[in-house]
């Protein structure tokens, strides 16, 4: 039975001393950086578990349940030959949890043979002498660093010793037998045993099947092997001449090379060399690292600049020493044009829309600019028409000041809705809710439209199910919205119209209604009501204004949170809509507006 041992690389050394002390069996040692040490992702562990379940009939997982990863990743393997053995981490394995307790209780900092001589750079930068905050282990309460010799003369004592005067620390050393892990290994190889003895039983294969050659041959990738030396090509696939348009003597004589030669040309290519040499290096002097990933520009065979991903591992022979290097090489040139267009087009879209807010700056600029030109020479003609309106008697002077007092209100009026506008878009036009009642505005609004209503010759219903509805609102724009409302209504209704004032509660909204008997609206001004200085066709000559009353209303409604739209009545006349929610309900006794109480049912109506 052949059996993959994935193992922590701090255990290596101990690991391979066991295996042969174990007969009838075959072992691969799959090796795995310790997570204490390294950023070690789930994707790194699972690369070595895939090649061992794949090449195996059973795996045992030697690693600690330290890798918050770890017991999720197995759990994917639940048709596989595979099992952890015991123990949350490496010390745990080594010793046993009760003796590791022990040395804890005691403030030991743990250490062995690979943790004092490949990392002891690692070791230092974590949690020895030279963290930047520095000496973790003595801030937090160790006394001792205390080793551990499995195998003969391993640590060695001037090595322990000098790793201890750097974190100033006494030290103690104790020789330990490896039969605790043994035991642990072989009762996971005995259930292991059993396993496939149960599949074989039951009729199922021993281990699934291997991805068949014929398949990976037909993928478009490019596979190379370079020696454990870490010097020589020694294999590429064929497919390199179809894919890169180079033979495979070119790629191994410009691949691994600083030199330019042809073929297999580098942009960027010391840089490119130097990050796989140190890459291999790095491998043969810690015994495992994780794969390289690197994108870089190569000129094929043709003269064509094309995009390329490489990524490189560490193969590891049975007895968990590297045996050599393998390669992937894939053509993204496709994936990486996409990449740029993609880019080029957000770019574009971010200098639009820059260009796009610089206007719209500038255009609030000038519009703050030409409020301030017109509200200066505007304040002095309003109170001069207003006094001149209260003295004079005799006409035509006293319909002259009239005419020019109001000429001069609406335009005051109009300025103000472009401020509000222009705040708006800036987004500092804000609202200040206060508990009022909506029955009471309402009414107060009708009181003071009531003139026009008369004058206009309409009539007007409000319609209410209870006698107050509290809600938490900004009185003004409530006012505005209503009254801009109204006024439309009032344009667009005929004599002897009727104009209808609707007001209800629903579970989550207070809904307000403006109903008239008017000529309704097309459906192709119905898409642009609501937008800045829209202006229905045929109201051109008729009313004045900028169409500023909508959009300021829709602006209003949803600094609420509400929402307004417009239908068409069934027969004819339109119905407008607005909602404002009822997020917290206002007690009476709360209520801070002083309108005064109305009727439940108010009429207004001229003969």
């Amino acid at each position: 039975m052949k059996i993959g041992l994935v193992t922590c690389a701090s255990m290596l050394d101990q690991v391979r001393q066991i295996v042969p002390l174990i007969p009838q069996d075959q072992f691969v040692i799959y090796p795995v950086l310790p997570c204490c040490l390294f950023a070690i992702s789930g994707d790194t562990i699972r690369n070595q578990v895939d090649k061992s379940v794949l090449a195996n009939e059973a795996t045992i997982i030697i690693y600690g349940s330290c890798h918050p990863e770890l017991n999720s990743l197995l759990d994917m393997y639940c048709d596989s030959n595979i099992r952890k053995i015991e123990g949350n981490n490496c010390w745990e394995m080594l010793l046993g949890p009760e003796r590791v307790e022990k040395y804890l209780s005691q403030n030991s900092w743990l250490g062995n043979n690979s943790f004092l001589t490949k990392w002891n750079r690692e070791v230092s930068k974590s949690f020895g002498s030279e963290t930047r905050n520095g000496q973790v282990a003595s801030s937090c309460g160790i006394e001792e660093l205390t080793a551990f010799r499995f195998e003969s003369n391993q640590p060695d004592e001037e090595i322990v010793k000098r790793e201890a005067q750097k974190a100033g620390l006494p030290y103690s050393i104790h020789n330990e037998s490896l039969d605790y892990l043994k035991n642990l290994i072989q009762s996971a190889i005995d259930k292991a045993h059993i396993e496939n003895e149960a599949r074989i039983a039951s009729g199922l294969s021993p281990k699934a099947e291997l991805i068949p050659l014929s398949l990976l041959e037909t993928m478009k990738e490019i596979i190379y092997i370079i020696d454990n030396s870490g010097k020589t090509v020694t294999f590429i696939s064929p497919i390199i001449e179809k894919l890169l348009s180079i033979t495979t003597k070119e790629f191994k004589m410009t691949f691994l090379s600083t030199q330019n030669k042809g073929g297999y040309l580098y942009k960027k290519r010391s840089q490119i060399i130097s990050k796989r040499s140190a890459f291999i290096t790095d491998c043969l002097e810690r015994g495992f690292e994780d794969p390289l990933k690197i994108e870089y520009q190569i000129i094929n065979g043709k003269g064509e600049c094309r995009w390329i991903r490489e990524t490189l591992n560490p193969q590891f022979k049975a007895d968990g020493s590297i045996g050599a290097f393998a390669g992937r090489i894939e053509d993204i040139t496709e994936w990486k044009t996409t990449e740029q267009q993609l880019t080029d087009l957000y770019q574009n879209e971010a200098s639009l829309r820059h260009e796009l807010e610089t206007q719209i700056q500038n255009r609030i600029e000038f519009t703050r600019a030409l409020v301030h030109e017109l509200k200066t020479p505007l304040t002095p003609i309003m109170a001069a028409s207003d006094t001149l309106s209260s003295g004079l008697k005799q006409e035509p002077w006293l319909n002259l000041a009239q005419n020019i007092n109001k000429g001069a209100f609406n335009l005051n009026k109009r300025i103000d809705e472009l401020l509000d506008l222009a705040r708006g878009e800036i987004g500092v036009l804000q609202i200040k809710k206060i508990p009022i009642d909506c029955i009471e505005l309402s009414a107060d609004i009708i009181q003071y439209i009531d003139a026009k209503l008369r004058k206009a010759n309409l009539r007007l219903v409000f319609e209410h199910d209870e006698n107050t509805i509290f809600i938490e609102a900004d009185p003004d724009r409530l006012r505005q919205v209503l009254l801009n409302l109204l006024s439309n209504a009032i344009k667009y209704t005929p004599g002897s119209g009727l104009i209808k004032i609707k007001c209800f509660r629903t579970s989550t909204d207070v809904v307000f209604q403006i109903i008239d008997s008017g000529i309704g609206i097309s459906s192709s001004d119905m898409a642009y009501l609501f937008e800045p200085y829209h202006r229905l066709e045929r109201d051109r000559e008729r009313f004045d204004g900028m169409g500023l009353g909508l959009a300021l209303s829709k602006r209003f409604v949803e600094l609420h949170g509400g929402r307004i739209w417009v239908e068409n009545a069934n027969e004819h006349g339109s119905i407008f809509t607005f909602t404002i929610p009822t997020l917290t309900p206002v007690k009476p006794e709360h209520l801070k507006l002083g309108y005064k109480n109305k009727r439940k049912s108010y009429e207004a109506a001229v003969n």
